[in-house]
């Protein structure tokens, strides 16, 4: 079962999809790998065809209004560049997510698993029963972040209209993840308490060993030393340099939504990470060789 329209108290959920003017032409690239990796995925809703400016935040606070206008209470919230990258667990997506987020009173749940080298946290986890899922309540957790997460409308709605009340920026993405993720945001303390992350090695298709576990944890803990530093270092080119050195956007989220973490494209052209990952085996030729030939074809127009 893929689609996410439930009865009772399990919430209405489409996938949203947040749509930058100037990456339109990814749109057909991600439908296509979402009919083909979510089959039954739910309905669509693209911000490109309802909000018109270049205020990031604007254009999706227009999708979050059209989802509550066709009577849905909660929505997928994809980057047009955060394509599904392997076969999506339908199941988990279509009823567990749902059932267990409405049964948490959760607002947020990111599909970016927190058993990954980004983020580290020492924030409680739930049982097994509940898939090991993280509550995101520490000072560094990635609260609202802008990966393919599922999102109560009711939040998102109300963290777009923080960060448009904020006359200082443009309503960007960063800005938008900056305002909201801070702790002392302007949001409901409801809210801000009732987010939570996915561990991916407990939703995904298949089944990870031993191996690949020990190597996660060995990664996360590797990873939390790295960021450690981060704060104390002066300048913008140390930090970038640091963070290339330890690879931090060659990141793969391998659970009920795979995805690596920095999305297809970096600095206007195909990311290395997303190359990389394809060329582990990832992701089919033919949807590289797509992405190829799109670039290439807006690049030239």
């Amino acid at each position: 079962m893929g689609g996410g329209s439930k009865e009772g108290d399990v919430l209405k959920t489409c996938i949203l999809v947040s749509v930058w003017p100037d990456y339109r032409w990814l749109v057909p690239i991600l439908e296509g790998m979402l009919e083909e990796f979510w089959p039954g995925h739910p309905e669509l809703i693209l911000t490109s065809e309802i909000g018109n400016g270049r205020n990031w935040t604007r254009n999706l606070l227009a999708g979050v209004e059209e989802a509550q206008k066709r009577g849905f209470d909660s929505v997928y919230l994809i980057n047009e560049e955060h394509v599904p990258t392997g076969p999506c667990n339908l199941d988990f997506l279509g009823s567990t997510l749902p059932n267990l987020a409405s049964e948490l009173g959760a607002v947020y749940v990111s599909l970016f698993g927190w058993d990954n080298k980004r983020f580290c946290s020492k924030s409680p986890l739930l049982d097994s029963e509940k898939f090991q899922w993280m509550r995101l309540v520490g000072p560094r957790d990635p609260r609202f972040h802008l990966h393919p997460a599922w999102w109560r409308l009711d939040a998102l709605k109300a963290c777009c209209h923080l960060v448009l009340e904020d006359g200082r920026e443009n309503g960007s993405a960063w800005h938008f993840e900056k305002l909201c993720d801070d702790d002392d945001a302007n949001l409901p303390k409801e809210f801000i308490g009732s987010c939570y992350q996915v561990c991916a090695a407990s939703c995904g298709v298949e089944s990870n060993g031993a191996l690949t576990q020990a190597t996660r944890v060995f990664q996360r803990w590797l990873g939390n030393k790295a960021m450690a530093v981060l704060p104390h270092m002066r300048g913008d080119f140390l930090r970038s340099a640091w963070l290339g050195f330890w690879n931090f956007d060659d990141v793969v989220s391998s659970g009920a939504y795979p995805m690596v973490f920095s999305g297809v494209l970096a600095k206007g052209r195909i990311n290395p990470a997303f190359l990389k990952h394809c060329q582990r085996g990832g992701l089919v030729i033919k949807w590289t060789t797509i992405i190829y030939n799109s670039l290439e074809k807006k690049m030239s127009s």
